[in-house]
């Protein structure tokens, strides 16, 4: 038996007679996170069963939280390489004139940047003294000698790249992609006093927990929510909605319901019917949140946003000598865009 179950079946007190499978199993002793398992019963005939179903009804939820919580520390370790382990020698074959062309400019005495998440069709910007380029993991034009582009993954090919910028900004929603961001980021850059990198600070990454309190993963970034504030959230907004109904009407909700639903043509009428296996939740779900948003009845969402900064500023500190965090102000080389935003200079060497 793994050390999970033994673990759960000592925090459940359970002795005795249970059942896996099909066979049932005597247990004599447990001592530490060893079970002692004397032997088995074939059929249920022979054994006292209704104790024994009771411990497993009980044991059961243990186990299983048990082992859930071992899986996903197993995979968030499984999915968050070292940053040691990238690999320079896997890139295309033309990111090595791009490559070239970087240090040849750095010999010129120009400063280098790289803007990545940043398509080779979208723009860069072009500053006096500097030498931009973009990265992204496609490409759809062919190499443009005005237009340097690397094609690269964020995650297993930027060894290629070490510490060639100055500068490195990181476009939105592009966070989320890398495994160990910062690691990664930080690796980019030449290790100087004057060296910069730019990126949002709120990932998008926010799974749930059935702890009762957030997961919180900086070095990737991201973090987990306890699934009890999902389910209490959406409850609130059932609470909210109905009240709206009581106020309006039933017949006056269902009239705007339909307006609601006409709006849309039949072929995202169709497609959300198939997403919802025919039935009409998911339309009546967008209707209610429209709803809560318009009447601004929207209840307020719990957010652990404010202590995920403050660990992941905890792990900013020992890669870089100044971290500063930007709220809500406007995201360097895009004015029309709006969010929290991390401005990290001085690399330390690591």
């Amino acid at each position: 038996m793994t050390n999970s179950i033994a673990l759960g079946l000592k925090e459940a007190g359970c002795s005795g007679l249970w059942q896996v499978g099909k066979e049932n199993y005597q247990v004599d002793s447990i001592e530490g996170n060893t079970i002692g398992v004397s032997g088995t019963s074939p059929s249920i005939e022979k054994s006292h069963w209704m104790p024994t179903l009771l411990k497993v009804a009980v044991l059961l939820p243990i186990i299983a939280l048990i082992i859930t919580r071992a899986n996903r520390k197993n995979y968030t370790k499984a999915i968050i390489p070292s940053p040691v382990s990238l690999n320079p020698a896997v890139y295309e074959p033309f990111v090595e004139d791009v490559i070239a062309k970087i240090q040849q400019a750095r010999r010129q005495g120009l400063k280098t940047a790289i803007y990545v998440g940043r398509g080779d069709t979208q723009s860069i910007p072009k500053e006096e003294g500097w030498y931009w380029v973009s990265l992204d993991h496609g490409m759809e034009n062919a190499l443009d000698e005005n237009r340097p582009h690397l094609k690269m993954d964020f995650n297993a090919q930027m060894g290629c790249i070490a510490n060639l910028f100055d500068k490195v900004v990181v476009d939105q929603w592009v966070l989320k992609f890398f495994h160990a961001a910062w690691d990664t980021l930080h690796h980019l850059m030449v290790i100087a006093p004057e060296s910069e990198l730019v990126v949002e600070a709120d990932p998008c990454m926010h799974g749930l927990t059935p702890e009762s309190m957030p997961d919180f993963q900086p070095g990737k970034p991201s973090y987990q929510t306890p699934v009890m504030d999902k389910v209490q959230f959406q409850q609130a907004e059932k609470v909210a909605f109905a009240t709206w109904q009581q106020k309006v009407g039933i017949a006056q909700s269902d009239a705007l319901y339909d307006e609601f639903k006409g709006a849309k043509s039949p072929a995202e009428i169709d497609r959300k019917l198939r997403m919802a296996n025919g039935s009409e939740d998911r339309l009546k779900m967008e209707f209610m949140h429209m709803i809560l948003k318009k009447e601004n009845i929207e209840p307020k969402k719990k957010s652990y946003l404010p202590e995920f900064y403050e660990k992941c500023e905890e792990y900013l500190v020992k890669l870089f000598g100044e971290v500063t965090l930007h709220l809500g102000e406007k995201y360097p080389y895009q004015n029309n865009l709006t969010l929290d935003f991390w401005v990290l200079r001085n690399p330390k060497q690591i």
